[in-house]
């Protein structure tokens, strides 16, 4: 910008870094400027798209993203950000086709192949996706992403010995991988070390709130209550106003501090974030929508707020509609502790189990098929 301030590109990328560092105001005017000097530029159309998500305006987000995709019709990153904001619209069925067109057009780009296989994971079909997740690892066999990825989700098919396995062996050639560690390590329930890899990885990337959650999230399988609690009060303050502000990827923080506060005798600040949670996930639960909704989200806030039966019901319409996604790992959360002994948790569990079986099925028996 020093050089040229009139370059609508420098603004865009000093809008991406704003909004990395959450200074949402200034990334918007950042952005405005970009599309005041380059109107055509996609990426400042993207952009803006997400500067508007962030303020919790999907309807505004996808427009942005659509004018986008009409500037720059066949550049695949374009259309891989036209198809995420039409999932976050509820728009599944068309983000999917948007992501295979791309992938006719781009059959040697693999981040198709794994931008299909996660939706169609989050949208109840398991043993596809994996036959999308298997074609990246072929395609790209370098690809540390790929692999670490494949290993992932074979744990969300509920092939844990499968998920294990790869990995032992990932980690063998790359063992300072951090997230692949702290798999391992959850799935063979080690939180302790998990706890420890992700303060680790937390502390090496202290402006992601991913880690936070992550970190947060193994806290509360060691039931360090304090702990999950002082994470989530400073990395998400939004959660702790009196009217809390949630949008779709701060509901898994907000079971999470809802629970903390439950069990640290702050009963009227978790009942304010329950409600709040709630009335969150009634808005974006159309069809799954956004893709960091798994679907029991529902239920397990009811079980939270004690509301048994009502969170059994949710969770049961949600394995009648299809939901797979994380399924094992969200059954096993400790939002479910309160349920997890009765006849009917254990019953509709192994329903899942069954329904998992045969998706594992599916996937051995179609994974060499062509896709195109």
């Amino acid at each position: 910008l020093e050089l040229d301030p009139t370059s609508g590109q420098a603004w865009d990328e000093r809008s991406k870094l704003l909004v990395t560092d959450k200074a949402f105001a200034e990334a918007e005017q950042a952005n405005l400027r970009a599309l005041e000097l380059a109107p055509s530029y996609a990426a400042a159309r993207i952009g803006r798209g997400h500067v508007l998500m962030f303020k919790g305006d999907n309807a505004g987000y996808l427009e942005q993203v659509r004018i986008a995709a009409d500037l720059d019709p066949t550049e695949t990153g374009v259309q891989q950000s036209y198809a995420t904001a039409l999932w976050a619209n509820a728009r599944a069925e068309e983000a999917i086709s948007v992501l295979k067109r791309n992938l006719r057009r781009h059959p040697d780009v693999p981040s198709n192949y794994s931008s299909i296989a996660g939706y169609l994971m989050q949208m109840g079909r398991a043993g596809e996706a994996m036959r999308y997740s298997l074609a990246h690892r072929r395609l790209d066999p370098d690809n540390m992403n790929a692999w670490f990825n494949y290993c992932t989700q074979l744990g969300f098919i509920w092939d844990k010995p499968g998920s294990i396995a790869c990995y032992e062996e990932f980690i063998a050639a790359n063992p300072d991988h951090l997230d692949a560690r702290k798999w391992l390590a959850g799935n063979t329930k080690d939180f302790e070390e998990a706890l420890r890899l992700s303060e680790e990885h937390m502390n090496a990337e202290p402006n992601s709130w991913y880690r936070k959650l992550q970190y947060a999230y193994y806290a509360t399988q060691l039931q360090r209550w304090p702990l999950v609690k002082e994470t989530l009060e400073s990395g998400f303050p939004q959660l702790t106003a009196e009217q809390p502000q949630i949008i779709d990827f701060m509901i898994w923080p907000a079971r999470m501090l809802a629970q903390a506060w439950l069990e640290t005798g702050k009963a009227d600040e978790a009942q304010r974030l329950m409600e709040a949670t709630m009335s969150a996930i009634e808005t974006m639960r159309l069809k799954q929508a956004a893709g960091t909704t798994t679907g029991v989200e529902d239920a397990q806030v009811l079980v939270l707020m004690g509301k048994h039966e009502e969170g059994l019901d949710r969770l049961e319409d949600a394995i009648d509609s299809g939901w797979q996604y994380m399924s094992e790992g969200s059954l096993l959360d400790t939002n479910f502790d309160a349920v997890r002994d009765t006849p009917r948790f254990k019953a509709l569990w192994e329903r899942m189990e069954a329904i998992m079986d045969e998706e594992r099925e599916y996937f051995e028996t179609h994974k060499d098929k062509p896709l195109i």
